[in-house]
């Protein structure tokens, strides 16, 4: 597998390499053409001083034309205003007679140009070269043409490609050390998040990245710890929860076996023929109707907390005024009460006007556990509901004068089948998941429920619903 850090080295060399290149490319030529701008300009100047010479020497043309051509190193011709060459240094027209130069590039610009000057640069067929052309219309009443042989040029371009070259080759040595060290340094983070996304899935959580850049790779290592982390805290919440569901089932299987047997032993009772004892069968149909009914209880409540746990019962919630609600709750318990010698008080401190929006199966659910505990653990005192504002809550408190939970007991007694009393609970007929219910409809609610209590002092549990 080719690692990130060589593509990157070779992505980047390729790029260094060729706008190295291009840049010495583009160099050369515009040094080519500035060298050859500035003959030009030079060409320019001969051609004007040939001219002012013509113009003092009229006598002998030749010589002079000949004289100032060995000056400035080129080839002059002086050529009529109909094209024919009258003169060349480089050749005797005399002896090779040339053809009419009224048609060369050059010639035409100067006759057309607002300045007189013309240029153009070919192969010379006379003296088998390139050459660099400049004529000028001049004042002389001749065509003054300068050649100059771009040897010169070729040459210095030459000279300077080969300094260029090796310049680019060095600053490429150079380039090519700083782009693979700086390919490691972008990728070693990389290399790091790999180590670090392996251990993840490993099952190490916990692994922290050693990245302190502030930028996309370290936003990416910070990202991949949070999302270790937040693995972690699920994989915890997963087994938490696969350890409740185990602890349910068993829970579960634990109490609805004791009243299955206890109806099984009754009615294998009966059929043994105790059917025909009148008043054998009477009691143990009792028993066995009672151990029903806890059964039923039991079955209900579990259905109750499995819609509560996955969201599944629907609510059909209503503006409640919550005074006239909990007096019509104690009413329903006051025969309990009354027979077990239990004083049943309301405190109210609600607003005339409030109003509670809730589902009153909800509710019924939350406050009839709590009422049907404290009337059942109770044996003397009272039982006392408190209602009333605060904070922005609605707080409903059922208190009692009981025997009180211990307080290792205290963090536990909202989970599912879990007993203070398992012994006295079961005889008093309770499924062992009221309060886990309760818990269920406050979090529904996104309100709380939580307990206050000492021993051989009573309880208090609190309700604490939003407004």
């Amino acid at each position: 597998m080719r690692k990130v850090h060589s593509q990157l080295s070779i992505i980047f060399i390729g790029l260094y390499l060729v706008c190295s290149l291009v840049l010495l490319l583009t160099a050369e030529n515009l040094l080519q053409q500035n060298m050859q701008d500035q003959l030009v300009e030079n060409m320019k100047t001969q051609c004007q001083l040939i001219d002012e010479s013509l113009l003092q020497y009229n006598g002998n043309s030749y010589a002079v034309v000949d004289r100032l051509a060995g000056y400035v190193g080129a080839r002059v011709t002086l050529i009529d205003s109909v094209g024919n060459v009258i003169l060349d240094t480089r050749v005797d027209v005399n002896e090779t007679p040339l053809e009419n130069h009224i048609e060369r590039d050059e010639v035409v610009q100067a006759l057309n140009s607002p300045d007189h000057f013309g240029n153009s640069r070919r192969y010379s067929q006379t003296l088998q070269q390139n050459l660099l052309y400049t004529a000028y219309d001049a004042p002389s009443g001749y065509i003054i043409r300068i050649a100059h042989d771009l040897d010169f040029i070729d040459d210095n371009v030459l000279k300077i490609r080969f300094i260029l070259v090796i310049a680019a080759t060095v600053s490429s040595l150079i380039a090519l050390l700083s782009i693979l060290n700086l390919s490691r340094y972008l990728t070693r983070p990389i290399s790091h998040l790999i180590g670090m996304t392996k251990r993840i899935a490993d099952g190490n959580y916990s692994t922290t990245p050693d990245i302190n850049q502030r930028n996309e790779i370290g936003e990416l290592g910070r990202s991949i710890k949070s999302m270790g982390e937040k693995l972690r805290s699920n994989i915890e919440q997963y087994e938490r929860v696969q350890e409740v569901r185990r602890d349910f089932i068993a829970n579960a299987s634990h109490e609805l076996k004791t009243p299955v047997s206890a109806i099984k032993g009754y009615v294998e009772t009966l059929l043994d023929g105790a059917l025909e004892n009148k008043q054998v069968n009477r009691r143990f149909l009792e028993r066995a109707l009672s151990n029903v009914e806890r059964l039923e209880i039991i079955v209900n409540d579990m259905l109750d907390l499995s819609r509560l746990e996955s969201y599944q019962q629907s609510r059909d919630e209503r503006y409640i005024r919550l005074e006239d609600y909990i007096r019509n709750l104690l009413e329903d318990f006051n025969r309990k009460a009354r027979d077990k010698g239990l004083a049943l008080n309301y405190d109210n401190k609600l607003p005339v006007d409030f109003r509670l929006l809730v589902d009153t199966y909800h509710l019924d659910k939350a406050i009839i556990n709590l009422m049907d505990n404290a009337v059942k653990y109770t044996e003397k005192g009272s039982v006392t509901v408190h209602s009333f504002l605060e904070g922005g809550k609605c707080i409903i408190k059922v208190a009692d004068t009981g025997r009180g939970i211990k307080k290792e007991d205290l963090g536990r007694i909202f989970e599912r089948f879990y007993r203070v009393d398992k012994a006295r609970s079961r005889e008093l007929g309770g499924s062992g998941l009221g309060l886990a219910i309760v818990k269920h409809v406050m979090e529904m609610y996104k309100g709380s429920v939580s307990v206050e209590s000492e021993l051989d002092k009573g309880s208090t549990f609190t309700l604490k619903f939003p407004v």
